[in-house]
């Protein structure tokens, strides 16, 4: 029982995998449709198994993950941080509370260590 349990949830996270990368990667369900015969339906979209052994493979060529990204992007990247830090009050409930006061700033660094 707990092997099945793992079976099937394998096929389920590759079918899942494989719906999120159509969808924001592709934008259209027909890459689903492609290449996939009675057969391989039964057996679940983008899984190939044996009926001697449990073996699973993503039939993903190239790899596709979701991202919000296109081919042609730039990435631009940083490390910073950000220091937060919400004022709370107890209130008694006999008059109407204030609205939430929140203070931040972003700290910058610099490659000159200022």
């Amino acid at each position: 029982m707990e092997t099945r349990s793992v079976f099937i949830g394998l096929i389920l996270a590759v079918k899942v995998l494989k719906l999120m990368s159509v969808v924001f990667l592709d934008g259209s369900l027909d890459v689903l449709r492609q290449g996939i015969g009675p057969a391989e339906a039964l057996a679940g979209v983008g899984v190939s198994t044996e009926a001697s052994s449990m073996k699973c493979s993503l039939r993903s060529i190239p790899p596709r993950f979701p991202a919000f990204s296109m081919d042609g992007d730039f990435v631009v990247g940083g490390v910073f941080s950000i220091h937060y830090k919400l004022y709370t009050v107890i209130y008694n409930y006999t008059t109407k509370p204030e609205p939430l006061r929140c203070t931040g700033r972003l700290v910058q660094r610099r490659k000159d260590g200022k």
